[in-house]
């Protein structure tokens, strides 16, 4: 896994990593395109899936914006967006699981909706708060001058920050309230998705794929 941004010291514990077992496959569902990768709910659990991945007895051949081709058992499937799924077997359960496939920049992308309204995001392990710059919290509308002034050390001296809350951050399936963030004076091409929220999940990593799931 790639490190987190290098302008942030933030840290946090190693998440706990655990191998968990391939299931079969039994719907598949459209779940939406982020550019050239797209989330499918596979027997009831949302993917992030590119051209190449593979889950299960699942394997994704073509991804577009507007639908994705994929081969089970042997067996091509196509997918459009807002198409009914498709279903490759029996006994689909509501997601409870949320698998990332890392990308070429060995990091894990992610969309996520901060009060409703959609940001690009990656979820890293090594940010202790879900981090966000000045930039991407205006143009959420948040007040993060109210927050809690919190000056952070980087490799490049220290930087203003302001510690808020999140009254929603909603990351796949995963819909929380109340989230503790920080907002930095700094540029970020992304929302770091951090310890302030992956702590309520179990965090697995397996080869080139991530999986958030609830806590038993």
């Amino acid at each position: 896994m790639k490190p987190s941004h290098p302008l942030l010291l933030l840290t946090m514990g190693a998440a706990a990593l655990t191998f968990a077992p391939a299931v079969a496959a039994q719907t598949v569902t459209w779940g939406g395109a982020m550019g050239d990768r797209v989330a499918l709910v596979i027997d009831g659990q949302v993917r992030v899936a590119s051209a190449g991945s593979v889950f299960g007895d699942l394997r994704v051949h073509r991804v577009t914006a507007s639908d994705v081709e994929y081969e089970v058992a042997g067996v091509r499937q196509r997918l459009a967006a807002g198409g009914a799924p498709v279903a490759v077997g029996s006994g689909a359960r509501a997601p409870a699981s949320l698998q990332l496939q890392v990308g070429a920049d060995r990091l894990y992308h992610v969309e996520a909706k901060v009060n409703g309204r959609v940001l690009p995001a990656v979820v890293d392990t090594g940010a202790s708060l879900v981090t966000l710059s000045v930039e991407q919290a205006r143009s959420l509308g948040l007040d993060w001058h109210r927050g809690q002034p919190t000056p952070v050390q980087t490799a490049n001296g220290r930087i203003s920050g302001w510690s808020l809350r999140l009254a929603r951050l909603a990351v796949g399936p995963f819909d929380l309230r109340d989230v503790e963030a920080v907002v930095l004076e700094t540029d970020l091409p992304h929302l770091l998705v951090g310890n302030s929220f992956l702590r309520r999940f179990q965090v697995t990593q397996r080869e080139d794929q991530m999986t958030l799931s609830r806590h038993p």
